[in-house]
C-alpha cells in the first residue's frame, strides 16, 4: 500500500499516519514531562458542569425520562446542568454533529473545574452517587471502555479544565477532516486512531495496517476489526500521562440492555440507551426478553409509569424507580463478568482477521 499526501488523496481517503508527530501539541503536551500542573484539590468543592449537546431539531420527548433524571440529579447534588442545541454555537463549524459537539464542550470548559459530557439518552438511576468518585487527580481526561465490545466511548467523558484537555478536544473535534470516506463510525471510530496517533507517536508505522482497514471499512465487522487492530498495537494501555481509560464495568455509565434492564445499587449509577419509543413496561414474566435479537432496541423502563419529577430538588424526594428491576449486586457483577469474557473472545477473533490486511 502506498500513501499519498496530495490534497485529492486526503479528500477522498483521509490522511494516513505520518512518520513524524502531527503537531507541536503532540511534542508539547504528550511528552513525558508535563508543563501543566494538576489543579485537582480534593478538599475543595469542585465546580462541575453536566453538559448534554443535541442536534438542531432533536425531539427531546424521545429522551424525556433520561433528561428529567439528569436535570433533577444535578439539582439534588448541586451540579450545574446545561442542555444545549448545536445551532447556538456557530463558531463550531464541524460538518459532522458528532465531532461538532466536542467543539461545543470547549465553549463551556473554561468556566468549570470539571465538565461531565453526557449523551441525551443516559439516565440517573442511583442519585446518591457523585461524579467525584471518578475524578482522578492524575488524569486530565477520563474516558471509559464499553462492556459489549472493545471500543472507547466518545459519548461521555470527564474533562478537567486545563490546557492539555482543551487542545486535545480541539484537535479531536477537527479530526473529522482526517477520517476516510468509509464506514468510519464517526467520532467513536475516529477516537481510537486519534488517541493512538497522539499518545504514541512511536507506533505510527505499526498503525498503518490499522489505517488501511479503517480506510476500507464497509460495515460494523470491519470497523470492529480496525478497532481491535488499534487496541492491539497500543497494547491495551489504559493509563498514560493526562489520559485515563476506565476498564469495562467500572465507569459512571453502562448500557441498560447488557443486564436486561436490571441493575444494582452497589454497582450502578447511570444507564445508557434510554429512548422513549423503545421502552417496554416491565412484567416479571418477560425478564428474558433481552436474550432475544431485539435486545439492543428495547428496554424495560427503570422508572415508574408517568413518573413525576416535580420537586426533585427536595432532599425528601423519592426517585421514581420501578424497584422490581433492582437486583442483588452479585447478579449484575456475574452477568457483566460473563459478558466481558465473551467480548474478550470476540476481540481476539476479530484481531485474528487483521492478518489479511497485512501486505
Amino acid at each position: 500500500m502506498s500513501y499519498d499526501d496530495t490534497p485529492e488523496f486526503v479528500k477522498h481517503q483521509g490522511r494516513p499516519p505520518s512518520d513524524t508527530p502531527m503537531t507541536e501539541f503532540e511534542k508539547k503536551y504528550m511528552a513525558n514531562a508535563s508543563e501543566v500542573p494538576a489543579t485537582y484539590e480534593p478538599e475543595k468543592q469542585q465546580k462541575i458542569l453536566m453538559l448534554i449537546v443535541v442536534q438542531k431539531g432533536t425531539k427531546l420527548a424521545t429522551y424525556s425520562q433520561a433528561l428529567s433524571s439528569m436535570e433533577c440529579y444535578a439539582k439534588r447534588q448541586g451540579y450545574d446542568y446545561r442542555l444545549v442545541e448545536d445551532k447556538e454555537y456557530p463558531m463550531c463549524k464541524q460538518k459532522d454533529f458528532m465531532f461538532r459537539r466536542h467543539c461545543i464542550v470547549l465553549q463551556f470548559l473554561p468556566d468549570y473545574d470539571f465538565l461531565v459530557f453526557l449523551d441525551g439518552d443516559m439516565a440517573v438511576v442511583n442519585p446518591d452517587r457523585r461524579y467525584e468518585e471518578w475524578i482522578d487527580p492524575n488524569a486530565d481526561l477520563t474516558l471509559y471502555e464499553r462492556i459489549g465490545n472493545w471500543e472507547f466511548a466518545a459519548g461521555s467523558y470527564i474533562a478537567r479544565n486545563c490546557d492539555w484537555t482543551k487542545e486535545f478536544l480541539r484537535l479531536f473535534a477537527d479530526y473529522e477532516t482526517q477520517i476516510p470516506r468509509s464506514f468510519h463510525g464517526t467520532d467513536n471510530g475516529a477516537l481510537h486512531i486519534f488517541i493512538a496517533e497522539m499518545l504514541y507517536p512511536d507506533l505510527h508505522e505499526d498503525l498503518k495496517t490499522c489505517w488501511e482497514i479503517y480506510r476500507k471499512s464497509r460495515n460494523y465487522e470491519t470497523l470492529f476489526i480496525y478497532e481491535a487492530c488499534v487496541r492491539n498495537v497500543m497494547g491495551f494501555r489504559r493509563n498514560v500521562e493526562h489520559l485515563k481509560i476506565m476498564p469495562k464495568g467500572t465507569s459512571w455509565v453502562r448500557d441498560i440492555w447488557l443486564t436486561d434492564s436490571r441493575w444494582s445499587r452497589e454497582h450502578d449509577f447511570m444507564l445508557h440507551a434510554l429512548q422513549q419509543q423503545r421502552r417496554l413496561a416491565f412484567n416479571s414474566n418477560m425478564v428474558d426478553r433481552a436474550n432475544m435479537g431485539s435486545k439492543h432496541l428495547h428496554y424495560y423502563d427503570p422508572f415508574l409509569p408517568n413518573a413525576n419529577w416535580t420537586g426533585c430538588a427536595d432532599p425528601e424526594f423519592k426517585w421514581p424507580l420501578d424497584e422490581r428491576l433492582i437486583v442483588a449486586n452479585e447478579v449484575i457483577t456475574s452477568t457483566l463478568q460473563r459478558l466481558k469474557k465473551q467480548t474478550e473472545k470476540e476481540r481476539w477473533k476479530m484481531a485474528g482477521k487483521v492478518e489479511k490486511w497485512v501486505y
